[in-house]
């Protein structure tokens, strides 16, 4: 950065505090000015000037007139909020597309009927597909659990979506299926190494428009990925 650019970065981000002082007497917030290291007259001294005169005054100041200094262990926490935040964003979106069903919403993320409409607009998907899906065979059944066992090491949810990537079959199915096993303490057959790989295998070859039964997507079919 050249010297020029420089004291133009610092002129505009001297305007901008001096455009967040006022704000800040416009809200009545003297405490949070005070914080600032700048008295309540100095305050509206700035207030009062237009913003030409904001600009000139930005100008003159020097760049150690203050100092910036952050709670490393609130903005910590702050990041990883927003970090949180974004992936369960990132995960609905994925759940939405994965089939899943307003009652899978609501359980995992306590989304209301509108939001859970809103997002299958959003996304594109036909709001007829809501029904409770068919109970798929036992064989696609010993699949959906021998691909679930892969991931011991995941919580539900990402498990979900990560069977759902593996199998292509809907997250509501997955889901009733799991809800059922757990209930009844039965689970189906765990497929041979070599009978998961050959059914891996089959799903690999399909189009991307085919679950791995070779049936085409639709509405109906609980192995579709809409």
């Amino acid at each position: 950065m050249n010297k020029v650019t420089a004291q133009q970065t610092h002129s505009e981000y001297m305007l901008q505090t001096l455009l967040y002082i006022t704000r800040l007497v416009t809200e009545g917030d003297f405490g949070q000015i005070s914080s600032l290291g700048i008295s309540d007259d100095q305050a509206e001294i700035i207030n009062a000037m237009p913003v030409e005169e904001l600009h000139e005054l930005a100008l003159t100041m020097r760049s150690n007139l203050f100092k910036v200094a952050f709670d490393t262990n609130i903005l910590n926490s702050a990041i990883d909020i927003y970090q949180r935040k974004t992936r369960e964003r990132r995960e609905i979106l994925s759940m939405i597309l994965g089939g899943a069903s307003y009652a899978n919403m609501s359980a995992f993320y306590g989304i209301n009927k509108t939001t859970y409409s809103q997002l299958r607009s959003q996304a594109g998907l036909s709001e007829h597909d809501i029904g409770r899906p068919p109970v798929p065979d036992e064989p696609t059944q010993r699949f959906i659990w021998s691909v679930w066992l892969q991931y011991p090491d995941l919580e539900d949810r990402p498990r979900l979506l990560a069977v759902h990537a593996v199998t292509k079959i809907k997250v509501r199915t997955l889901w009733q299926l799991m809800q059922e096993w757990r209930s009844n303490n039965l689970t189906p057959a765990e497929l041979t190494p070599e009978e998961l790989s050959g059914q891996l295998s089959l799903i690999a070859s399909q189009p991307p428009t085919t679950n791995y039964n070779g049936d085409n997507n639709n509405d109906d079919n609980p192995m579709a990925l809409h």
